[in-house]
């Protein structure tokens, strides 16, 4: 999720999507040194099913987070874009 408040903490988004569905894990993005949010965190489910149905809710409904709209989307895995010196 993205344009998260910078006062926003990981307690914040857990207790948020608490209240669609249980929540295995949730974490604001800190910059490296300050500690400062980046705007952008993750929220985890332990049923496939509670994080479909959590992400329908919110792209249909919207949610806010102090006053702020909150964007979702799906977390992907990253791809390497450069081939490790150990491939053949």
């Amino acid at each position: 999720m993205s344009n998260l408040p910078y006062s926003a903490t990981s307690t914040d988004l857990k207790t948020l999507f608490s209240d669609i569905a249980p929540v295995r894990s949730a974490f604001v993005v800190l910059e490296h040194g300050t500690g400062v949010s980046k705007g952008v965190g993750y929220v985890s489910f332990a049923i496939t099913e509670d994080a479909k149905a959590a992400f329908e809710r919110v792209s249909a409904d919207g949610m806010t987070l102090d006053r702020r709209n909150l964007r979702v989307d799906w977390a992907t895995n990253r791809v390497c874009s450069h081939a490790s010196p150990f491939d053949e």
